[in-house]
């Protein structure tokens, strides 16, 4: 986030995407029939990850509220295909991900949450290679995430540890809506899932699950059916996969569909996402700069201080990058 103290002593945070923006609009705007279709453009703001420059960016995206299941995720899909096929974009690759098969499979084997959203966050990590997972797997033990010992006594808790665990809290509570929940259900929430440090056999079992998932990349048959062998090494549900097969089908229905890929290491970097997550790559441009990307958050609208979880899922398209493969500019 590119944030600052202005000249009066505010502390001041752009934008940096829109999606938790219409959330908030959409609680605002009390009761309404579901679902609801939104479109948004406009500038946002973010730090770059190497800290080099500041960069400022334009996002055109919509919003499906209010919809769950593989036709709307094949709306909302779509839409962003026919806006790059309209404009011209050539050699294109539709990028899937799913962040909810790790997720649901993690639980499975009885990986506390607090680690779950861990190895989760590190996906992308994880896929490149030994000394990333050496690396994560320290992390894990530096945070004191990895568990009790054979004889069953917890570990000295680090101050490392003691101190992300305190600013979980801190956040958890910045981070409620008045009207959401209250102070005695979070810190419950909290407590939960700081007792989750897991035995170190489980906690490896959940690191080479992920790491598995992670490197499952390629065309969809071939990755669905590797991905297929890696649940039944550890035992877990199938379901998603028979969903994503599903989403991919209506993709391709009627005729020769999009170029797709399949990526179970793509996060996509943001928290708030809970199931298939896309990007939209070109090959006209560098590796890592999608046209446009998205994904599921059934959890955000709770989160932001709604009563109850809201299925949703949306799509930005970036603008500059649009303009780029295309051979223009902007301004």
């Amino acid at each position: 986030t590119y944030s600052f103290v202005d000249p009066g002593g505010h502390e001041i945070s752009l934008r940096p995407e829109f999606t938790a923006s219409v959330i908030r609009a959409y609680l605002q705007g009390g009761p309404r029939e579901l679902p609801v279709r939104w479109q948004y453009r406009g500038p946002v703001f973010q730090y770059v990850s190497d800290g080099s420059r500041f960069r400022q960016a334009t996002q055109l995206g919509a919003e499906l509220i209010g919809a769950s299941g593989p036709l709307a995720e094949a709306e909302v899909l779509s839409l962003a295909l026919e806006g790059i096929n309209r404009l011209g974009v050539k050699d294109c690759t539709l990028v899937l991900g799913h962040i909810g098969i790790p997720f649901k499979w993690l639980e499975g084997l009885g990986i506390s949450e607090r680690a779950r959203l861990f190895l989760v966050s590190h996906l992308h990590e994880l896929s490149q290679g030994k000394e990333a997972a050496d690396s994560v797997r320290q992390e894990l033990h530096r945070l004191d995430l990895w568990g009790r010992g054979a004889n069953g006594a917890a570990p000295r808790r680090s101050a490392e540890g003691a101190k992300s665990l305190f600013q979980d809290l801190v956040q958890d509570l910045a981070h409620e809506s008045p009207g959401s929940r209250s102070s005695e259900e979070i810190v419950t929430r909290f407590m939960a899932r700081s007792a989750g440090r897991d035995r170190p056999e489980l906690m490896e079992k959940g690191l080479s699950l992920t790491q598995e998932l992670a490197h499952v990349k390629g065309q969809p048959s071939h990755c669905i059916a590797k991905a297929r062998q890696i649940a039944r090494k550890y035992g877990t549900d199938e379901s998603l996969l028979d969903e994503l097969e599903g989403l991919i089908g209506l993709l391709e229905r009627g005729g020769p569909g999009p170029n797709i890929t399949i990526d179970l290491g793509l996060a996509r970097g943001l928290a708030y996402y809970t199931g298939l997550v896309f990007e939209m790559r070109s090959s006209a441009l560098t590796p890592g700069a999608p046209l446009c990307g998205g994904g599921r958050y059934d959890g955000l609208v709770r989160s932001l201080g709604g009563a109850a979880d809201v299925p949703a899922m949306g799509f930005a398209y970036s603008v500059e990058r649009i303009a780029e493969a295309l051979g223009q500019t902007v301004g």
